[in-house]
């Protein structure tokens, strides 16, 4: 059996757990049409449109329809969906653009923050948009994943910070990323590890930080964003230029998966390795 299909049913719930949108006109290149309001054809809408998530206008127009889903009728498995879909957003399209990834993943924060607060025991423990230890120590099973993204959002905007806001937030981060590991350790398919990996690395503990990434990869090697992050958040910091084309050549000849859910994030992630792989000599100039 492949990694891929060992991992289908978890990948498959995370994916199509909530509700997404289409519409014609979503081309690449396009400025995203105005959002339509929620309602059953939204709803039809919202999930066509996440299938072309390869777009960056559909995958705009199925945040916008998100966010009011998510207001009119808050749940923890829309709030992971619109999680991912600032991911990818920041990730993919906003590549290059610190300010407006930034921006995304401070707006996913706030979001997975909301996914939280659908428990009754985080909600009542919290003070303020800042959890403590203690209100993180509450969550449950069925709020782990609200709590890994919120997590995963968090440290990429605190990659943005000065070193003074890191200092102040760091417990806050590694309490969620342990609590989600207490709760699933294999949520997402390797995604903790990966998240531990750019911790690691962004402290300078690069032995720590390749043992994760190596981790990730070997539990879903099809997620191709572990070996981009692995090659941009280890190999360029390092210096590594063997480990940062070992790594993105691996990923391209990593053959699709049998998991039709994923296939656009693997598509859009193969495209960077490929572009990445050709810059090489951009960030290893000597």
């Amino acid at each position: 059996m492949s990694s891929a299909s060992r991992f289908a049913p978890l990948i498959v719930c995370f994916l199509v757990g909530t509700m997404g949108c289409f519409n014609a006109s979503c081309n690449n290149g396009q400025s995203p049409p105005p959002a339509e309001p929620a309602s059953a054809k939204g709803q039809e809408n919202a999930e066509l449109l996440w299938e072309q998530r390869e777009s960056e206008a559909c995958l705009r127009r199925a945040i916008g329809i998100y966010e009011e889903q998510l207001e009119m009728q808050p749940s923890v498995a829309l709030c992971n969906r619109l999680c991912r879909a600032y991911y990818l957003l920041a990730d993919v399209f906003l590549e290059g653009d610190k300010d407006a990834q930034s921006a995304v993943h401070w707006q996913a924060v706030l979001c997975a923050l909301e996914g939280l607060k659908l428990q009754e025991e985080f909600r009542t423990a919290l003070e303020g948009q800042w959890p403590s230890a203690t209100a993180i120590g509450l969550v449950d099973r069925e709020h782990a994943e609200p709590l890994f993204w919120w997590a995963a959002h968090l440290g990429r905007w605190l990659s943005r910070k000065d070193l003074v806001t890191q200092v102040r937030h760091r417990t806050r981060l590694t309490a969620a990323l342990e609590k989600v590991g207490a709760l699933d350790g294999q949520i997402l398919a390797g995604s903790l590890y990966r998240t531990w990996g750019a911790y690691y690395a962004h402290r300078g503990d690069m032995a720590k930080a390749r043992e994760n990434f190596e981790r990730a990869a070997e539990i879903a090697p099809f997620m191709l964003l572990t070996r981009l992050m692995y090659a941009r958040e280890c190999a360029v910091p390092a210096g590594d230029k063997d480990l940062f084309v070992r790594q993105l050549t691996l990923a391209l000849q990593e053959p699709e998966p049998d998991i039709p859910e994923i296939l656009p994030e693997f598509r859009l992630y193969r495209g960077r390795a490929r572009d990445l792989l050709e810059r090489t000599q951009e960030f290893f100039p000597y």
